[in-house]
């Protein structure tokens, strides 16, 4: 009885966990350039020459939530490594969350 207690508890924290990696991540990740009114883009943290990089326009509002370094949408500024939770809305990504890495 203790050994099946055992493994239905392990495999249930394994599940957690898969679903926490899977589910929990940001949708992106790289470096605020651009910031002009409620919208920055997003670059990646390595650039490559040879190759186009993908560039999102992201917007934000009041109901963003900020966590890591900075705490506040007005505290955000070009060159900050952020992490983005983002929902799309007539085709506009808008920032749920954004954790700033480092300043």
């Amino acid at each position: 009885m203790k050994r099946i207690y055992w493994i239905i508890l392990s495999s249930l924290m394994i599940v957690i966990m898969l679903i926490v990696f899977f589910f929990y991540r940001a949708d992106y990740h790289g470096v605020i350039r651009g910031l002009e009114g409620n919208q920055f883009t997003l670059y990646p943290l390595k650039v490559n020459p040879e190759y186009e990089h993908y560039t999102p326009v992201i917007f934000f509002s009041k109901d963003t939530y900020v966590i890591g370094e900075t705490n506040s949408i007005t505290d955000l500024k070009p060159g900050q490594e952020v992490e983005l939770w983002v929902e799309e809305i007539d085709e506009k990504k808008i920032a749920k969350k954004i954790k700033v890495i480092n300043e």
